[in-house]
């Protein structure tokens, strides 16, 4: 987080969300703290799955306490925020839940 000499950075990129793992976009974490995503007008995406890893090979699905899948009801021309429980993974991946696939827009801020 930037401290109140700092200026926080802010970034865009666009992922690829697929209904298999292997063929998603990851994202690199470690400049960031806080993540939006925004799923374009005319995107068939309806629910995304979040998956985190240490090293940005092995991903696993993510869990709230509780133990529920961390997963985001998504429709076209919304953004939200990431879940709590993405913190602390250095790599991120979006997975489709369903068989539809398509882009995202990520906004990244430290």
């Amino acid at each position: 987080m930037a401290g109140a000499n700092e200026r926080a950075t802010k970034d865009a990129y666009t992922l690829s969300v697929y209904n298999t793992l292997d063929s998603c976009s990851s994202f690199s974490m470690s400049r960031y703290a806080k993540l939006t995503v925004v799923v374009p007008a005319g995107s068939d995406l309806t629910t995304l799955a979040w998956y985190g890893s240490n090293d940005g090979t092995n991903y696993v699905a993510l869990h709230d306490p509780p133990g529920s899948a961390l997963v985001s009801v998504a429709s076209a021309g919304i953004g939200f925020a990431a879940p709590d429980g993405t913190a602390g993974f250095p790599f991120i991946k979006i997975k489709s839940s369903t068989t539809d696939s398509g882009d995202v827009t990520v906004s990244a801020q430290s």
